[in-house]
């Protein structure tokens, strides 16, 4: 019987988040980055919109995370929210694998082998939203994974439809993915 929050899933899934929040945190950028990083932390300093598509979730999560997040500067918050997204995006993609019947070691060393690959390193140590993007379809995909034994039911069809709504808010073609 397949759950979402068995104990192997809750394991790989909080080891890969520990090791990913002790790769990250040393490795912030400690201010504002390249590409799209500074709009999206003036974006979420006025609660303002980014180019198209807007980003709105992750726009508001950065809002939060300014106002939450005691020291350091904005663009160093919005940042660690990115590293906390990033690890978390790695942890639940541990627990998917892990829900297919994949050994906990194996899906624990895939997890911190994302967390490492270099591209997903530097977009989970800036203000980007990449890393907010691979969490919700890494969440879409560990509640769509019930759908293939038949478990779903009503808290699992409110968190799908949930997840799916907040990924194509976030981004149109999370549609088109999911």
């Amino acid at each position: 019987m397949l759950t979402l929050l068995d104990s192997k899933r809750f394991q790989a899934a909080a080891a890969v988040f520990a090791v990913g929040v002790l790769l990250y945190l040393p490795t912030l950028q400690p201010g504002i980055g390249w590409f799209n990083a500074p709009e999206l932390v003036c974006a979420a300093l006025t609660q303002d919109v980014p180019h198209a598509p807007g980003y709105p979730l992750f726009t508001r999560l950065a809002g939060l995370a300014i106002d939450a997040c005691p020291w350091g500067d904005p663009a160093w918050r919005v940042n660690l929210l990115s590293a906390f997204l990033g690890a978390g995006a790695a942890a639940v993609w541990a627990a998917w694998l892990t829900g297919w019947g994949m050994r906990r070691r194996i899906a624990i060393s895939i997890g911190v082998w994302l967390l490492a690959v270099p591209v997903f390193w530097e977009q989970s140590t800036s203000a980007e939203v990449y890393s907010l993007e691979c969490l919700l379809f890494a969440c879409f995909m560990l509640v769509a994974q019930s759908l293939r034994t038949g478990e779903i039911g009503m808290g699992s069809g409110l968190l799908l439809g949930l997840n799916f709504a907040l990924g194509a808010g976030h981004r149109p073609t999370f549609a088109l993915l999911s």
